[in-house]
């Protein structure tokens, strides 16, 4: 497939292209419950950027990266990502975010066009949901019964798409969260309404996981059709929520409407469940 592209395209996609689907880089545990080979290594990745700089100017796979210039005076192991220092989910997760914060920056002050890059844009939200939604069930996992937590568990190794994760995370949250402050309580349930209209929005959007990944069907180009409107929604909803789900699982523990998890408890006072 790549066969016609200069070669330091090649040789670049080579030093990041780390498995056959890409799949290290969307999900931190394969469906063995296993970690993906990314989260286990070291990765240099300065080879890649002097790769891309090889790429012939007036090619069409030239491209800007916008990194800080001259990133030549950069020392290569400030170029080296350390996956194996990935504990969760939501460090993972947390990448796909700046990625998200780098490219709206860069639509908002024209640097960006749009409309070539709303499907990686989509891919990138699509997923930091999914990522966020695993890691909440796994701070609420520990308040289920042994038959609850499996099913859980199954979702978390084995589901990608975003309705039964949600589902999920909505029937483990507690009902009553009077034990918040009044304005709090407001904000909580609004929220929750907010963040299901999102993930309805990129569901039907992307509802196997694939749609944003794969632009071009097995024999025709995608029928996607997406209104300027429905993009600005979906973009507005998930920078207003984006808080709410990385962070509603901690505020109700800390206002005691979620007990803590022994190991998180082992971890207050000082001591690592792991030892």
């Amino acid at each position: 497939m790549l066969g016609d592209v200069p070669e330091h395209l090649n040789k670049a996609i080579a030093h990041i292209d780390l498995d056959r689907d890409g799949s290290c880089y969307r999900y931190f545990f394969d469906k063995y419950g296993n970690l993906t080979p990314v989260c286990k290594m070291e990765k240099k990745v300065l080879p890649f950027y002097q790769e891309q700089t090889g790429i012939p100017a007036d090619s069409i796979y030239n491209w800007t990266l916008g990194i800080v210039p001259p990133y030549k005076k950069m020392l290569p192991w400030e170029f080296t990502f350390h996956f194996n220092e990935i504990g969760n989910q939501a460090q993972l997760r947390s990448t796909y975010d700046e990625v998200t914060d780098y490219v709206l920056k860069g639509v908002i002050s024209d640097d960006i066009n749009i409309n070539e890059v709303y499907l990686p844009l989509l891919f990138l939200l699509r997923h930091s949901v999914e990522l966020v939604l695993k890691d909440s069930l796994k701070e609420l996992i520990h308040t289920q019964d042994e038959q609850t937590t499996k099913k859980v568990k199954r979702l978390i190794d084995n589901e990608h798409k975003l309705s039964p994760l949600f589902k999920a995370f909505l029937a483990i949250l507690p009902d009553d969260v009077s034990g918040l402050p009044e304005e709090m309580q407001e904000q909580y349930h609004n929220f929750l309404v907010q963040s299901d209209r999102m993930k309805s929005a990129l569901h039907t959007l992307d509802n196997n996981s694939r749609y944003f990944r794969f632009p071009y069907d097995i024999d025709q180009e995608h029928p996607m059709g997406l209104p300027a409107e429905a993009l600005y929604h979906i973009i507005s909803d998930f920078l207003e929520t984006d808080g709410f789900l990385t962070f509603c699982t901690s505020v109700l523990k800390d206002y005691n409407i979620i007990r803590y998890s022994d190991d998180e408890i082992a971890m207050m006072m000082g001591c690592d469940p792991l030892l």
